[in-house]
């Protein structure tokens, strides 16, 4: 079976390596757990899983809402009661409490909390940019129509300023008929 020599026991080696294993035999960490229960706790565990993140999605989903609707508002800060203050200070607070629980949760990659709340923020702010957009370009159309308005004003107080100096005809001459 063998051609020749192995050549693996030809080289020399170290005494250090030799050194290292003294046949020092391990125990099993853990006992053997038959199959079946083994895949009932891992269904257990992908069950409560999945509800966990459920969970974690309908809450973002309402917090979520609830954001957009606040910044959806067109009230001015004058005009807005002490409730309306609070309910505002209450879904912050919710959502920093939804990113840290997130941030901290061992089944979400690490800063998922945050970049949920960066997408939603940026999302918001996408919107209030095309708002302003929105403002300004018809600040502009505003201003355009103001220009024009005050032209005709300036053309008909012209207009009626010339009629008031015009000689009032004289009886002896019909308008329209030219006497020569």
């Amino acid at each position: 079976m063998s051609n020749g020599p192995r050549l693996s026991f030809d080289k020399d080696l170290d005494t250090a390596e030799m050194e290292t294993n003294k046949g020092l035999k391990l125990k099993p960490r853990t006992k053997r757990v038959p199959k079946a229960d083994r895949q009932a706790a891992l269904d257990h565990a992908a069950k409560t899983t999945t509800q966990k993140l459920e969970g974690h999605l309908q809450e973002a989903l309402e917090l979520g809402q609830e954001f957009i609707r606040i910044m959806a508002s067109r009230k001015v800060p004058s005009q807005k009661g002490p409730t309306e203050a609070s309910l505002e200070k209450e879904v912050a607070r919710n959502w920093q409490r939804y990113i840290l629980r997130i941030n901290n949760d061992e089944f979400q990659p690490e800063g998922m909390g945050s970049a949920g709340a960066l997408s939603l923020v940026f999302s918001c702010l996408l919107k209030l940019r095309d708002r302003t957009n929105i403002i300004e370009h018809e600040c502009i159309l505003l201003k355009q129509e103001n220009v024009l308005l005050k032209k005709r004003l300036d053309d008909l107080e012209e207009y009626t300023n010339s009629l008031k100096n015009m000689k009032p005809l004289s009886s002896d001459v019909t308008p329209g008929y030219d006497s020569k």
